[in-house]
């Protein structure tokens, strides 16, 4: 990230000091946890400074700023979300995380290897779902479909035993 100059970054905290309160109950009133909304309006701040161009440019930034705050709160739920289906479906690996033998063992049987494979891509290693497709030369859309197919698959034969 490029330093920001005396200019944008006196920008950057008006605007943040302008909209802090409107943010804040906006984030708050989403989640309901005044801590939860706090982590959020601090991403959308660092995603200002980043693109403080951006914001220099806009006919409207505190509109631009918002903005911000509502694509951050959609990015923190879907990874809510994601981390959710995940420990409903019994994989509680999360991305980054090195699956052991044990673990491989006991999800692997649960689907056929290329499917498994895909799961431990995107599950475990964090692959985005372009990546996986890619390694697996299959659409974006495919391999997005197949992983909920798998993840489905794995949750029904996990209840069932």
């Amino acid at each position: 990230m490029a330093e920001m100059g005396d200019y944008e970054q006196q920008f950057i905290r008006a605007l943040y000091e302008d909209l802090r309160w409107m943010m804040m109950r906006r984030a708050t009133k989403h989640y309901g946890d005044p801590d939860l909304a706090e982590e959020v309006v601090q991403a959308a701040l660092v995603t200002a400074c980043e693109k403080v161009a951006d914001a220099l440019t806009s006919d409207n930034p505190r509109r631009w700023m918002m903005a911000i705050l509502k694509f951050k709160i959609m990015e923190a739920d879907r990874a809510r979300k994601k981390i959710n289906q995940h420990e409903q479906c019994g994989v509680e690996c999360l991305p980054g995380v090195q699956m052991d033998d044990y673990h491989r063992a006991e999800f692997s049987d649960l689907v056929d290897t290329e499917s498994f494979e895909l799961i431990e891509k995107t599950v475990v290693q964090g692959f985005t779902a372009r990546e996986a497709a890619e390694a697996f030369g299959i659409t974006e859309e495919a391999c997005k479909k197949r992983k909920q197919r798998t993840l489905k698959e794995m949750k029904r034969k996990l209840k069932e035993k």
